[in-house]
């Protein structure tokens, strides 16, 4: 009995190192012939990072919470996000994505906050839908409450 027992765990043993290697196996990155791609300095580019196929094409994308943004230009670091064609592309080279946002330094966005785009930290989050030509959802990291500061601010001179 004892010899069955020692003979099944043997074969555990082997059945799992088996297994652990191909789970190792499946999952590589090529650590020989790496895709460098290089953005803006003091900008984190690199800080979010996705893969994403797009009309026939393989892309990096990658969000740079402290860029300053060419499409931007008034707002100080309001980050940015750079699409990286992964094939064709010898250079390395990324281009800036136009999200839409414009130039406006403050924008309302409710009652109870107005928008502050200085450092506003866009292209801190990335996600994709899974799919190809799906889209792509670029979220920020600050969302300032200046109403509610204002309000309490009145309060405490009027007491």
């Amino acid at each position: 009995m004892a010899s069955l027992w020692r003979h099944t765990r043997g074969v555990q043993h082997v059945l799992c190192a088996y297994l652990s290697i191909s789970v190792v196996y499946s999952y590589n990155i090529d650590l020989e012939h790496p895709l460098v791609f290089r953005g803006p300095n003091s900008s984190f580019f690199g800080y979010s990072v996705l893969e994403h196929y797009h009309d026939n094409t393989r892309w990096v994308i990658v969000g740079a919470p402290k860029a300053n943004s060419t499409y931007s230009s008034s707002v100080h670091s309001p980050g940015a996000v750079y699409k990286c064609r992964v094939h064709s592309n010898p250079e390395r080279r990324c281009t800036e994505m136009d999200l839409g946002r414009g130039s406006k330094p403050r924008e309302s966005c409710g009652k109870t906050c107005q928008g502050d785009r200085d450092d506003e930290w866009m292209g801190v989050s990335l996600a994709r839908q899974d799919r190809a030509n799906g889209n792509i959802l670029v979220s920020s990291g600050t969302q300032r409450r200046a109403h509610l500061t204002k309000l309490h601010n009145a309060n405490h001179e009027h007491s």
